[in-house]
């Protein structure tokens, strides 16, 4: 769809296009849009969480590829989870390098000002955040199994599942929203990424939003509450039982502990910046802003601190991190 019509019709064309691309990526990467006292503390801010996210997530796909830890199916998840979390960090870096330059008093060479970059710019990360957010999924379900049905999860709980499971993730992202990479355009007038095809910009926004946000949230919101419940009951159980079923219940429990914070901290991270989306609207952009800022930096944490986690809740990761750092620093000095 383009602007046509009489003067008074194309204007007012002209505004619905700025008001209905304003959420999306390229929009992201306009500097203009936030206050400029903002700028140098954001992305002083943004260098923090881009460091530990890199240096976090590779050192996740090497843990889960390299150690053994590999030997459990959730690892498959983790990795590629690892690798779609890296994929939204860098793809967030070009937003972030526009600032740079646009606090140097530079021209961005980070343009979205042509056909393709447009497709580019407004379809892959979209692709890339649902991948994340379903990944997620996949680990709290296949601890919910492994809780639940403890006798099922030998047989459904295995990397070849996992690998199958994370396959139908990657297509459904890919596919359920193809139409992205179709629909989405560049409009010379306005000079802006447009949606082109003839659906309803607030239906396209909100079943997207469910399928990338609102859904993942609502699964993982319900599994965590049944994992807790049922982890509650357990360790009630083994209390009563004199702490009987050993070491192996106990490390399945902190398996799940781990894991179940991971799936937490989506919500939290997640959560802020999915509700802004729904008032988002309906409010004053203008000061909308400065508080979006700020909650675009809380929301990637979510694709930052899962290593972390990792670390300080699963005893495990520990011991193959400490493992793999001795192996490292023994072939370099020995």
């Amino acid at each position: 769809m383009t602007a046509t019509g009489d003067g008074n019709n194309q204007s007012a064309t002209v505004v619905f296009y700025k008001v209905r691309t304003i959420r999306y990526w390229g929009a992201f990467l306009d500097s203009s849009n936030t206050a400029s006292w903002l700028q140098p503390i954001t992305l002083g801010l943004f260098v923090i969480i881009y460091v530990m996210g890199m240096v976090g997530n590779s050192l996740s796909c090497a843990v889960m590829v390299f150690t053994p830890m590999k030997r459990h199916s959730f690892s498959v998840y983790i990795f590629f989870l690892s690798v779609s979390d890296t994929l939204v960090l860098n793809i967030c870096l070009l937003r972030w390098l526009s600032y740079g330059f646009f606090l140097t008093g530079r021209p961005t060479p980070i343009r979205i000002d042509s056909f393709i970059r447009c497709k580019l710019i407004e379809y892959l990360p979209i692709v890339v955040t649902m991948i994340s957010s379903w990944l997620i999924v996949l680990v709290c379900l296949e601890r919910l199994v492994a809780v639940v049905t403890p006798f099922l999860a030998k047989q459904i709980c295995r990397r070849r599942t996992s690998l199958i499971a994370s396959c139908f993730v990657f297509g459904f992202c890919f596919t359920s929203t193809a139409y992205m990479a179709v629909c989405v355009g560049y409009d010379h007038v306005i000079h802006s990424c447009v949606f082109e095809c003839d659906i309803d910009f607030a239906t396209n926004f909100l079943v997207t939003s469910i399928i990338w946000q609102y859904l993942p949230m609502s699964i993982i919101s319900v599994s965590n509450v049944c994992i807790i419940v049922v982890l509650c009951k357990s360790v009630r159980n083994s209390s009563k039982m004199g702490g009987a079923g050993g070491s192996k219940n106990e490390k399945s429990r902190q398996v799940t502990v781990m894991l179940l914070v991971t799936c937490i901290a989506f919500i939290i991270f997640i959560a802020p910046d999915t509700f802004l989306h729904i008032i988002y609207p309906t409010g004053d952009l203008e000061n909308w802003f400065t508080i979006d800022e700020f909650l675009s930096l809380w929301w990637l944490l979510n694709y930052t601190v899962n290593l972390y986690l990792y670390a300080i809740t699963g005893r495990e990761v520990r011991e193959s991190l400490k493992k793999m750092f001795q192996q490292i620093l023994k072939r370099l000095f020995s």
